[in-house]
């Protein structure tokens, strides 16, 4: 079962800014609009792991 966090990172590589409910969790653990290279790796992984196997962007990160 996926983590809520998981999901959030998910929705917002497909759709930036598009999550107008605040997610307290990953709020309190990075600020909006200043990532480092490493978070946006890691939301990039936590995406590509809740997508299906044969979905075109994991063929693309792998």
């Amino acid at each position: 079962m996926k983590s809520p966090e998981v999901i959030a990172a998910a929705v917002e590589m497909v759709e930036p800014g598009s999550s107008s409910r605040p997610s307290s969790v990953s709020d309190r653990r990075l600020p909006p609009r200043r990532r480092s290279p490493s978070d946006i790796t890691r939301a990039k992984s936590k995406a590509i792991a809740s997508t299906t196997a044969d979905s075109p962007a994991v063929e693309r990160y792998a």
